[in-house]
């Protein structure tokens, strides 16, 4: 019998699906720098959550180019989500100004569509 639910604990726990996993990470500019530029990498099935501060009324520029042309991201507030990259000259963008006039906290989650993702995330803003 303890072989019987050994057994079945062991076939349940192989037909979960996957879990994605989010890796974080919080983004600093240097002193005096109104942009950061950095490479990444995401496995299948994960993505990466990029935190920062800004206020309210700041301009936000967001691009994030991979080798295969499969990281894409989203741009999420504290109000909820802000926008979804658009595809141009073989990069992901996103441009948008920030919304309220207060201090807030921003994250950028980049993804991948396919399989695991080398991706440059660039981001500055204004």
């Amino acid at each position: 019998m303890k072989r019987f639910i050994s057994t079945l604990v062991l076939l349940c726990l192989l037909t979960l699906p996957a879990v994605s996993q989010e890796l974080e990470e919080e983004l600093r500019f240097k002193p005096g720098a109104s942009s950061i530029q950095i490479k990444r990498g995401i496995a299948r099935g994960e993505s990466m959550r990029f935190l920062l501060g800004a206020r309210g009324g700041q301009k936000m520029n967001v691009v994030v180019q991979s080798l295969e042309n499969n990281a894409v991201f989203e741009v999420v507030g504290d109000g909820g989500p802000l926008g979804n990259s658009q595809e141009s000259a073989g990069k992901q963008k996103w441009s948008g100004t920030l919304p309220g006039y207060a201090d807030g906290t921003y994250a950028i989650i980049v993804s991948s569509t396919r399989g695991g993702s080398e991706f440059n995330l660039y981001v500055e803003i204004r």
